[in-house]
């Protein structure tokens, strides 16, 4: 039973972390997907008060 217990526990502590790496990668992603159309629309502003 303990035996049992242990061997979940770090297929559990792997899959956990596997999570952790995912979501950091989605919250990276999201992050860049933001920045790059504040850039744009900060840019297509500047163009629009120059012309």
């Amino acid at each position: 039973m303990l035996d049992l217990l242990v061997e979940h526990r770090r297929w559990l502590a792997v899959a956990l972390m596997g999570a952790g790496i995912v979501s950091l990668f989605i919250a990276q992603e999201v992050a860049r997907q933001r920045h790059l159309s504040r850039m744009s629309r900060e840019c297509s502003e500047a163009k629009r008060r120059k012309g």
